[in-house]
């Protein structure tokens, strides 16, 4: 791929998962309705996309890649209500962790003695988040929440991984069935806990479009169209600038901010990924 429009790419896609936080914050509404719209949304936008480039459909995979997909938006959606955009960001995009796991135990992928490290420091330091002296007066189900979702990406992406480069199928033919299932899911969820998915006013809708349109399509899309290309590594090593860039709109728009020793640890974790994912970039 060229050098250039893959630097656009990857500008586009950070500016785009950036906003995610920000939008679902303004739009007032709880974490999984926001979840819901966005993924409904996200659907009929690439539906003409799909009729036309539709190839077969290995719907399994799709359906549990929404599983996860939905699970994930929904838990660290709502995680933003409970603690600080950045610290959430950070344990999210902590996946890379997972899916060094994944790689090797499932893809079969070797992994260096580095990598091994980065992975016991960055997951000691996650585990620390949850120690009282740390955490504050952090809320712990906001925490976990994040934690986990952090946990379900990785298993969507590599779902999207093995069905875009082993498989072979197109971005729409994973995508369309992916995210209907997944605001399938979501709509599950809203109806079993009789949470409202309609009244809401118009500074609401306006958030959640703008969630399908920008980090949907310019963030989940694009990195979707990239892994038929590229490592899963260096896709997910996007996502490492997100904190940065949704921790100063949240100060900016919100106030938020964080302690030292939250602050000193979330760059422990950053750090451990990004040894994880150059590690693999370098092989």
């Amino acid at each position: 791929m060229d050098k250039k429009l893959l630097l656009l790419y990857v500008f586009i896609i950070w500016i785009s998962i950036s906003s995610a936080s920000i939008f679902v914050l303004l739009s007032s509404a709880p974490g999984s309705v926001c979840a819901f719209w966005r993924l409904l949304i996200s659907s009929l936008i690439l539906l003409p996309i799909y009729f036309r480039n539709k190839q077969r459909i290995i719907l399994t995979y799709s359906v549990l890649a929404g599983l996860f997909l939905s699970l994930h938006f929904i838990l660290w959606m709502e995680s933003l209500y409970m603690i600080p955009v950045v610290i959430s960001t950070v344990l999210v995009v902590s996946y890379p962790f997972y899916n060094l796991i994944i790689d090797y135990f499932v893809f079969k992928e070797k992994v260096s003695s580095i990598q091994v490290a980065g992975l016991i420091i960055g997951f000691l330091s996650l585990l620390a988040f949850y120690h009282p002296d740390i955490a504050g007066n952090l809320n712990r189900i906001g925490l976990i929440y994040a934690g986990l979702a952090g946990f379900f990406i990785s298993i969507y992406f590599s779902i999207g991984r093995y069905l875009r480069h082993y498989v072979g199928i197109n971005t729409p033919s994973y995508v369309v069935p992916t995210y209907l299932s997944a605001a399938f899911f979501a709509l599950i969820y809203n109806l079993i806990r009789s949470i409202d998915l309609l009244n809401y006013p118009i500074k609401s809708y306006i958030a959640f479009i703008s969630l399908a349109f920008i980090p949907m399509m310019g963030g989940h899309t694009l990195m979707n169209y990239l892994l038929g290309k590229l490592k899963t590594s260096t896709i997910t090593s996007i996502a490492l600038a997100e904190p940065v860039g949704a921790g100063l709109l949240a100060y900016l728009l919100f106030g938020q901010v964080i302690s030292i020793n939250q602050a000193f640890l979330a760059v422990i974790i950053m750090m451990c990924v990004f040894v994880i994912v150059f590690a693999e970039n370098k092989r």
